[in-house]
């Protein structure tokens, strides 16, 4: 009994000491209170550009949701905010396989970019939301992020700070806090991430000779026509279906670990282990690490999975079997004869239906492959300072 009593001070004192130190580290960085500007960002102006139903972004709520956004006192600890784990310069994900919670706890899984996330109808990677005011409010619950078990005491601490009372009656009209006025505030400040002017964005607009470069083009080439990469990332958000919110089983394991949305099987649905959100490739350069867990650490990895190494899991994606959803090219290729035969791959499937598709691409593919990739890079969004962090120095 001695020895579980003394263990159990030493683990509270390192852990105490632990939250410190974080503590102390996030003071020399961050200013007690938020600089904002006396008009606010027009966050409306951006959103418009993914709005497809003229929906209208109050400028004041998103500065508040901002403000929120990267409150570390929201935590149990006060070290860890929404932007610890979704950094701008980071598309709004997060560059660790497993994000660092409160009291250094990890997550067990990536945290994935938030960048138009108002095109999603399900939220987390398994898709147990379906609306992004619940969403909001989890990590701030959960004990491996924020830590605030009690969902509703996080009225309390928001009262608490003074600068607070002000910002939500220029947003509401009044300054009464209440949770759904935080969950609101939050909500429309991600609804305002969008990311609209990367290289991409331009195609078709700008002739492709002159907008990409010519490794870049071969890179489209393999992108559109030579793999089936497009058959799940295509559209202005460069993902499956317009919500975003479309699952698949991309053969990752033949008996997956964490099982996905599993929670969603049902007679209509069937087995969904291992459906995940397929993502957008929006500033996927800027997103590494890679998959649900962050298992790839380079879009090279990424690359040798899908030519190389998908798994003949039997709820497998049939755009990823041969003999299934990919056709073999979406009709978005380049004419130029001496890009389309620099795409050109080898296919070593083994003619059986239903086994996961293999391709051999060499090394200057793969360089044209991963530069294509960087074209969907949006760099004014990741510099843009009304996503920026109002507490930092």
């Amino acid at each position: 009994m001695k020895k579980i009593l003394v263990f159990s001070v030493i683990a509270s004192a390192i852990l105490i000491a632990g939250c410190r130190k974080n503590t102390s580290l996030s003071e020399s960085a961050f200013n007690e209170t938020p600089t904002l500007p006396s008009i606010p960002f027009d966050y409306n102006a951006r959103f418009q550009h993914l709005s497809p139903f003229g929906e209208v972004l109050n400028n004041e709520v998103a500065a508040l949701g901002r403000v929120l956004f990267y409150e570390r006192k929201l935590s149990a600890n006060g070290t860890v905010s929404c932007g610890s784990c979704h950094m701008q310069s980071n598309a709004f994900a997060d560059n660790k396989k497993s994000s660092s919670g409160l009291a250094l706890g990890k997550t067990p899984r990536n945290s994935p970019t938030l960048c138009n996330i108002s095109r999603q109808n399900r939220y987390f990677l398994d898709g147990r939301d379906d609306t992004l005011e619940q969403m909001v409010l989890k990590p701030i619950g959960n004990h491996l992020e924020m830590g605030i078990s009690d969902i509703a005491s996080i009225v309390n601490r928001v009262e608490s700070i003074s600068y607070y009372k002000p910002l939500f009656e220029k947003a509401f009209g009044d300054d009464k806090i209440t949770l759904p006025r935080i969950a609101t505030s939050l909500k429309t400040f991600l609804n305002s991430i969008v990311s609209y002017q990367s290289k991409q964005d331009l195609d078709p607009a700008v002739p492709i000779q002159q907008l990409y470069t010519f490794d870049e083009r071969v890179g489209r080439q393999l992108f559109m026509m030579s793999l089936p990469c497009a058959s799940c990332h295509t559209g202005d958000n460069l993902t499956l279906g317009w919500s975003g919110s479309t699952f698949a089983n991309i053969g990752l394991e033949e008996h997956y670990t964490d099982k996905g949305a599993t929670f969603m099987n049902s007679p209509q649905n069937g087995d969904l282990e291992g459906f995940f959100k397929v993502p957008t490739l929006r500033n996927i350069a800027l997103t590494a690490p890679y998959m649900h867990d962050g298992r790839f650490k380079t879009l090279d990895d990424v690359i040798t999975f899908y030519t190389q190494n998908i798994q003949p899991h039997p709820l497998l994606n049939s755009n990823l079997q041969t003999g299934g959803g990919w056709g073999g090219g979406f009709g978005f290729g380049i004419s130029d004869p001496e890009v389309a035969e620099l795409a050109k791959v080898t296919s070593n499937n083994d003619g059986k239906f239903g086994t996961p598709l293999r391709f051999e691409l060499n090394s200057y593919q793969r360089k044209c492959l991963i530069a294509f990739l960087h074209t969907f890079t949006d760099t004014k969004m990741i510099t843009e300072p009304m996503y920026s962090d109002p507490f930092k120095k």
